[in-house]
């Protein structure tokens, strides 16, 4: 919770770097992502300057930037790298200064308008190339069903296959042996091709504003409809029939859970506390027994106390503090109050684009529908009107909708790309891209292009992780990661030797 606090309180800090290899730092306020003239540092109109790269690594970044302007793919300009943000120095004359930060936007929208002008043509060629893709797609699809379709049938390949007209045949043809000639790629999905040519996301749109400004509104109004709903219900008894010693009212009890669903700083930290007391409290009612299991049977077998810290160290300890992080989550997202927060900070950080930042919202938007079903059903068991409820509820559940709908295109796009992927479709351009539009998808940053140095490192920066030798390297460290061969697999083909498995590690001084 803190760290999603945190998120919330201020932008957090993030280290970018310009080369992996060496370290160098990227500093997006000042260092340049693309050409061009006027293009300052943040805030000031001091002009954007290279980081610190190897020849390797700025070429591989210098053909992808160049790559991206031929396509119209760079990213929008941003106010603060156009002068429009540099502030009125003390010494100068407002009027004038501020005339000169005008000129000075325009100027870079000027330049922007003739980058993508000229690079029109480019763009044109690789869109219609793309959809030539995906049409030799669909038709190795058609032609692969309608083969299957023979060998399942065992039809003549005129009948499993449909007829095709003397045009259509002209025109597939045709379109083989423009891919022969154009010598195209392999072919691609259609949600891939739409991923890779999607128009460059700004941060902050019109659009987007009004999007999360209405849904700000919607989410205000529900939280009003709920105190509504839950001052029309009843003030007598509740839930005594079932549980005698509760005597708290309709009344009373809503609003408890109404202030444990929406106050998360109280609530997300109150759970954590009683969370881990119940462990806590298992666990030393379970102790006699963990310690008599652990001394009759484990302490004296090697593999059998190997088997015990692996299962306690990697398997329950993570298992019981992922489960407590998971349901310390949802109530989290179940709060419209921290939802609200969210989208007044995103208003204020100008970061108004859709991205994974908002798949939350279903689990707000679900927990606002099942509250407000819930007082819908005891305002109308108390003869009160229930319209104002109902009309909350019908705003709830078209946010609901959108918001699925939006996810699920968005996850089938990826996965369509990721399909092509998978079949090796795409070139190492259209890799970078992907990766670039994934983040932009995905991420709710600045995109960096600086990872685009993994595809020029050649053999001298090998495909191997990093693997070398820590100070402190014990047995009990490496152990745990050390699978067991079943004893029945040992007897009949053999099994190594722990000593000589682990004697070239590092001893920790005792």
């Amino acid at each position: 919770m803190a760290r999603e606090i945190a998120r919330l309180v201020y932008d957090t800090y993030k280290l970018c770097y310009a080369d992996s290899e060496t370290g160098s730092i990227f500093d997006p306020d000042k260092h340049k992502k693309y050409e061009a003239e006027y293009y300052y540092q943040a805030k000031t109109f001091d002009k954007m300057v290279d980081p610190e790269r190897r020849e390797i690594s700025q070429k591989a970044y210098d053909d992808y930037v160049d790559s991206l302007r031929m396509i119209q793919q760079l990213e929008p300009l941003l106010p603060e790298h156009t002068g429009q943000k540099v502030p009125v120095p003390s010494d100068a004359d407002a009027a004038e200064f501020k005339e000169k930060r005008k000129e000075s936007v325009q100027r870079a929208q000027h330049e922007r308008l003739l980058s993508d002008r000229r690079a029109a043509p480019l763009t044109f060629r690789f869109v219609q190339r793309l959809k030539k893709r995906v049409r030799k797609f669909n038709e190795e699809q058609i032609s692969e069903a309608g083969r299957k379709i023979k060998d399942v049938t065992h039809l003549p390949s005129e009948v499993a296959a449909p007829a095709k007209s003397a045009v259509e045949l002209a025109l597939q043809g045709t379109l083989k042996a423009e891919m022969h000639e154009e010598g195209l790629g392999p072919g691609l999905r259609d949600a891939t091709m739409k991923f890779l040519t999607a128009p460059a996301d700004p941060d902050y749109t019109l659009g987007g504003l009004a999007t999360h400004i209405v849904m700000i509104i919607i989410m205000i109004n529900a939280l009003y409809q709920q105190i509504v709903g839950i001052y029309q219900t009843e003030q007598g008894p509740w839930l005594e029939k079932w549980l005698g010693f509760v005597t708290l009212s309709q009344r009373q009890a809503l609003l408890l859970i109404w202030m444990a669903k929406e106050a998360f700083i109280i609530s997300v930290p109150l759970f954590y506390l009683l969370a881990w007391t119940l462990v806590s409290a298992l666990g030393l009612l379970f102790s006699p027994l963990v310690a008599y299991h652990y001394f009759a049977h484990v302490e004296h077998n090697k593999l059998a106390k190997r088997k015990f810290q692996r299962g306690v160290s990697r398997d329950l300890l993570p298992a019981v503090s992922n489960l407590i992080g998971q349901v310390a989550t949802l109530i989290l997202q179940l709060s419209t109050t921290w939802r609200i927060l969210n989208k007044v900070q995103q208003l204020i950080r100008k970061k108004t684009n859709r991205s994974a930042k908002d798949w939350m919202q279903t689990l707000t938007t679900m927990s606002n529908m099942m509250y407000g079903l819930g007082l819908l059903i005891l305002i109308h068991d108390n003869q009160q009107d229930p319209t104002s409820m109902g009309l909350s509820l019908l705003s709830s559940l078209g946010m609901l909708m959108h918001a699925l709908v939006t996810q699920s295109m968005q996850v089938e796009e990826i996965c369509d790309c990721l399909k092509d992927i998978n079949e090796h479709r795409l070139s190492k351009f259209e890799f970078a891209l992907f990766v670039h539009k994934l983040q932009e998808t995905m991420l709710d940053d600045d995109i960096q292009y600086n990872f685009v140095e993994h595809f020029y490192t050649g053999a001298d920066v090998p495909l191997t992780p990093d693997v070398g030798e820590l100070s402190v390297e014990t047995r009990e460290d490496v152990g745990e990661f050390v699978p067991e061969i079943p004893k029945a697999l040992a007897e009949k083909f053999g099994a190594d030797d722990d000593n000589s498995l682990l004697s070239t590690l590092k001893q920790k001084d005792e």
